[in-house]
C-alpha cells in the first residue's frame, strides 16, 4: 500500500514540475517572422472587375469580349462564356475564387467582383520592442512580391514589385503562445 502511495506522490510531483518548468518560447526575430507570416492577413492590393458585359448586346457591341480577358482565362482563374446575342460572362474558377475578396455584387445586367491583383510578402523583422513581458511591438519590412493575372499594365506601372515598406504589429503572449493582437 505504501509503495502505491509513494509512486502516486512521485507521479504527482513530476507532473507539477513539468507544468511549472514549461516556459513560453522566447520571442526573437525568427519566431516573430514566423508568427507574422502565419497570422498577418495581408490581402494584397485589390481591384474591381466586371464579370459580365452589359454593353456587349446587339449588333454593335461596345464592351469587352472573351478574347479581351484571355490573360485571366489562360491562367486558369476564370472561364468566359458567351451569352445572349453577344454578351460575355466571366465565371471564376476555384483558383480565381481564392483571390476573391468578399462576394460579387450587382444584378443580372452588371456583376462586379473585388479580386487581389498584387500579393504581398513579409520580408524581415527589423526590431522587437517589449512593452511588457507578454506584449511586444514588432517593426517589420514587407513588399508586394507578385502580380496576379488581374493586375493591369497601368497598375503594374503604378505599384512596383519588391519595393520595401515598413509595418508595425503587436504580438501578445496568450497561453504560452505568441499571437497577433487584433
Amino acid at each position: 500500500m505504501l509503495n502505491q502511495t509513494s509512486q502516486a506522490l512521485m507521479l504527482l510531483i513530476a507532473s507539477i514540475l513539468l507544468v511549472a518548468c514549461h516556459k513560453p518560447p522566447i520571442l526573437d526575430k525568427d519566431l516573430a517572422l514566423k508568427t507574422l507570416r502565419q497570422q498577418v492577413s495581408f490581402q494584397g492590393y485589390a481591384t474591381n472587375i466586371v464579370s459580365n458585359n452589359p454593353k456587349a448586346y446587339g449588333k454593335n457591341a461596345s464592351g469587352w469580349t472573351c478574347a479581351d480577358q484571355l490573360h485571366i482565362i489562360e491562367t486558369g482563374l476564370a472561364n468566359c462564356e458567351k451569352s445572349g446575342r453577344s454578351g460575355a460572362y466571366l465565371q471564376l474558377t476555384d483558383s480565381g475564387k481564392k483571390l476573391l475578396i468578399g462576394q460579387p455584387w450587382g444584378d443580372s445586367n452588371l456583376r462586379n467582383a473585388r479580386v487581389i491583383a498584387i500579393t504581398p510578402q513579409i520580408e524581415s523583422v527589423d526590431a522587437i520592442n517589449f512593452s511588457t513581458k507578454t506584449k511586444a511591438n514588432i517593426s517589420y519590412t514587407w513588399s508586394y512580391d507578385r502580380y496576379t493575372a488581374f493586375a493591369t499594365e497601368p497598375l503594374k506601372k503604378l505599384i512596383p514589385l519588391n519595393a520595401a515598406k515598413r509595418g508595425i504589429a503587436t504580438l501578445v503572449l496568450i497561453d504560452k503562445q505568441w499571437h497577433l493582437q487584433p
